[in-house]
């Protein structure tokens, strides 16, 4: 059985796709014989719609599944494309309707679009058989065993916890909570909106790690539905991923609940926000009842819920639904995907070539002269038209040497992380190597960064400096940090990274399980860029000063034939996409350490943070900006900000927030005493004094008045000893 899934990221282990992962794709690929993802929110954002639709039926030719499951997440497939697909093509066609409070999956005529339809929400789908809709399945919310981890965690560091992203319902609920004298961590995305949940916020949290803090809290809350809403799912992903963990969870009340805890559903259900609050506070101060409780909920979830069960059953639905003009499908036998957890080989260096018929001989030559030995090379040659796979033939006979070749992908730049995937799916060593065709590895490179995975084994990545050549005028006397020093810790890492980008790919070493931990390569042309960033708070990367690649930079290389313009787009869409799944904590998490920390502090963290990436001179302003605004969100007298800001607006011919921002900054006093800045902010203010309209102005002495990113300095140091400035 053959599955083309179309999702919204259900591939990523982590982000947004992630709970369609863990609940919905690892499970499907443990029953069917191959799944072929296909991102349809990534591919709308990249080529629109109509894009979309094209890529799609492309895919549908060239790879002939037997069943297309779309993971609805909107109208994202037009109606009269779910038609043909159902009417036209031999593929059966398969709604997944896993988001109840999106009103438009569960219209009739939506379900009717596809051959079956799989329902999160059993009245949904018992209403939607009873009108005549009988090929509507059952799948509730169902985490794959092996992302649930039952806690036997006696220490509680956690009175009561709320993890997931905000939204104007959750974040009622948790402001009345507060006012009631609870103690609240927030984990998720979204939550610096809020400034009287702001010392409550702890950062995002990967999946692993929120399971670590599942374990560690007396009390879980799961806010994923109003419990207003009718078309509620009965048990969401959060409620059974906590029960399964042998954790307290107390959830809405609804009727399915009541038929499968009985009695015992009063005691996990609220009804409003003052039973919520009732109930938080009695079972906080009963632990005994709370144990037996969640104790209570393990056993009957995991005689209820058995992932196992409920996936045959499904699949064996689906196969006798099939209509009779659409291919018969078998259903495989199940695969334990954890059978063999040995590798054949310990090390992979992964070599992706495209008509480098100049340079490829150089690169094999470099790395099968590394004085450690025990390795394997994988070269994906994408396409090559040119010498490139005579060159490489001659090195067949070496046993470290495999070679495969592929129709190309990568031609238009935009599929790097595609290029990745199919290496790290094609190979099975416990560490890879990556490196371009054009690059060069000096002779010892492999063996010293073997030598730090060795001495430390909690290394997840380790990379080093790298000399810079430019065609063929080696250099060597020029180094990668010559122009970036490298220099960060555990604290400061997610903002060092997200300055600019340290890593040279081609120097890298990593565990494959560290890839896998994070959902691997994402995105497209600067696929490495956004791995960094998303992995910087979660691995443990180590840096090894010393240079042992040879990077080439010359005008047939991918990173010169790549538009500039289309480079600095990306580059600023990830940096806006990361700046967004954070909080300010996760990029200064100096201030987690204070409980006292106030709304100066933060402003103070979101100023710095803005001026830092104004050294970037491939800087989105757009996002600066709005990391501004959150600085006056939390100290709207914050000068050295409105200084900044004034000047920014100046420079880009923003005359609307000029002019708004323009008057408040020359009637505000200075909040920052720090010497430097002020006499900067004061030399501005008399620049401004007669200034009406940017036409006023001489930008090039307006600049001159700019806050420099030498704040964070200041800022923790004051912090550290007085928590405030």
């Amino acid at each position: 059985m053959k599955v083309l899934l179309v999702s919204p990221g259900y591939d990523k282990q982590e982000g947004l796709g992630a709970w369609g992962y863990r609940n919905f794709r690892y499970p499907l690929i443990q029953h069917v014989s191959e799944v072929i993802d296909f991102d349809s929110m990534e591919q709308s954002n990249k080529y629109g719609r109509s894009g979309m639709e094209a890529n799609l039926f492309h895919t549908i030719a060239n790879t002939n599944p037997d069943i297309l499951i779309h993971a609805r997440m909107d109208n994202e497939l037009q109606p009269r494309l779910l038609a043909d697909l159902r009417d036209d093509f031999p593929i059966t066609t398969i709604g997944y309707l896993s988001d109840p409070l999106k009103a438009t999956c569960f219209e009739y005529g939506t379900i009717g679009l596809y051959d079956i339809c799989i329902n999160s929400s059993f009245t949904m789908c018992d209403n939607a058989q009873k009108v005549g809709f009988t090929n509507t399945f059952y799948l509730p919310h169902l985490p794959a065993q092996s992302f649930i981890h039952q806690t036997n965690d006696t220490q509680k560091d956690y009175d009561v916890v709320f993890i997931g992203n905000r939204s104007e319902y959750r974040a009622k609920i948790l402001q009345m909570m507060i006012q009631s004298g609870i103690k609240l961590n927030i984990f998720g995305m979204g939550w610096h909106e809020d400034l009287s949940l702001t010392p409550y916020i702890q950062g995002y949290k990967i999946h692993e790690k929120q399971m670590e803090i599942i374990g560690k809290s007396k009390i879980i809350l799961d806010l994923a539905w109003d419990p207003e809403d009718q078309t509620e799912p009965e048990f969401s992903a959060r409620f059974i991923q906590a029960c399964s963990a042998k954790a307290f969870v107390l959830s809405p009340e609804n009727e399915k609940k009541k038929e499968l805890f009985g009695e015992a559903s009063n005691k996990i259900s609220y009804t409003n926000i003052e039973d919520l609050i009732t109930k938080v506070t009695f079972y906080l101060n009963n632990s005994q009842q709370r144990n037996q409780t969640a104790e209570f909920l393990h056993q009957t979830i995991r005689t209820s819920f058995n992932t196992e069960e409920r996936w045959c059953q499904l699949l064996k639905q689906i196969s006798e639904a099939i209509p009779d003009h659409k291919k018969k499908v078998s259903i495989p036998e199940r695969k334990n995907l954890f059978t063999n957890t040995s590798h054949k080989n310990k090390i992979t260096i992964i070599c992706r070539v495209y008509n480098c018929e100049k340079y490829i001989d150089e690169c094999i030559q470099s790395i099968l002269n590394q004085t450690f030995q025990d390795f394997e090379l994988f070269i994906l040659d994408d396409g090559s038209t040119d010498n490139t796979a005579k060159i490489i033939q001659k090195y067949h006979h070496d046993p470290k040497v495999r070679y495969h070749y592929q129709e190309n992908i990568g031609a238009d730049l935009n599929h790097f992380d595609t290029l990745i995937k199919t290496s790290l799916e094609l190979t099975d060593s416990e560490y890879v190597l990556f490196i371009d065709s054009d690059d060069i590895m000096l002779p010892e490179k492999i063996e010293k960064q073997v030598q730090v995975f060795n001495h430390d084994p909690s290394v997840d990545i380790c990379f080093t400096d790298a000399y810079m050549m430019e065609e063929d005028n080696i250099q060597l006397h020029q180094k990668r940090s010559d122009f970036y020093p490298i220099s960060f810790n555990s604290k400061n890492i997610l903002r060092n990274f997200f300055l600019v980008n340290p890593i040279v790919f081609p120097t890298v070493m990593m565990k494959r399980s560290s890839i896998e931990k994070m959902g691997g390569f994402q995105t497209g042309f600067a696929s490495d860029y956004d791995f960094w960033l998303r992995s910087a708070k979660f691995l443990n990367y180590y840096y090894l000063d010393e240079p042992l690649t040879v990077y080439r930079q010359h005008a047939e290389s991918s990173s010169h034939k790549c538009n500039t313009s289309f480079k600095v787009q990306e580059c600023q869409q990830i940096k806006t996409d990361i700046f967004h799944s954070y909080t300010i904590l996760d990029f200064y998490p100096e201030l987690l350490e204070h409980d006292q920390r106030s709304s100066d502090d933060l402003a103070n963290a979101y100023f710095d943070l803005g001026t830092s990436i104004l050294k970037d001179p491939q800087v989105s302003e757009n996002l600066v900006f709005e990391i501004y605004n959150l600085c006056l969100k939390h100290q709207p007298n914050h000068t050295p900000c409105l200084n900044n800001y004034i000047i920014m607006a100046a420079s880009c011919n923003h005359e609307a927030l000029f002019s708004t921002i323009l008057s408040t900054f020359k009637n505000t006093q200075a909040i920052c005493s720090y010497p430097p800045f002020q006499s900067i902010i004061d030399k501005n203010k008399e620049i401004l004094k007669n200034v009406h309209t940017i036409n006023d102005l001489n930008i090039k002495e307006l600049k001159t008045c700019m806050v420099n990113g030498s704040y964070v300095n200041h800022f923790l140091n004051k912090f550290e000893s007085a928590l405030s400035i």
